[in-house]
């Protein structure tokens, strides 16, 4: 059974061009072994969280969280979430195995597009 080590996570969003999609990359040196990975994407008004691995190891390491499964966990794993709202969001990535876990917090902005009449 292999730890998980080393896990990152990267804002890859382009503003300019999309300024509600956001895209990330979750990277690790080690994925370890029966890995689930849960991402809040601190969103309180709709369904936030999306789990990554099997449904099998996701229940079991997270047997009192509600989320929905989004795939597989892969390294690097990359995620997309549209935001509708521009402001500031606290999202969450925790990762857990049965001997291991860790977690980051990455704060972003949605910005809102200029309307010209």
């Amino acid at each position: 059974m292999e730890p998980i080590e080393g896990m990152e996570v990267f804002d890859n969003s382009n503003d300019t061009i999309e300024p509600e999609l956001k895209r990330f990359v979750i990277e690790f040196e080690k994925m370890g072994t029966n890995s689930c990975l849960i991402v809040d994407f601190g969103e309180s008004r709709r369904p936030g969280l999306e789990a990554y691995g099997t449904i099998h190891n996701c229940k079991e390491l997270f047997p009192d969280i509600k989320f929905v499964m989004a795939g597989n966990l892969t390294n690097p794993l990359e995620v997309t979430r549209a935001y509708e709202k521009p402001r500031d969001y606290v999202l969450k990535f925790t990762a857990a195995n049965q001997i291991s876990s860790a977690s980051k917090e990455l704060t972003i902005t949605v910005i809102g597009l200029l309307q010209f009449a």
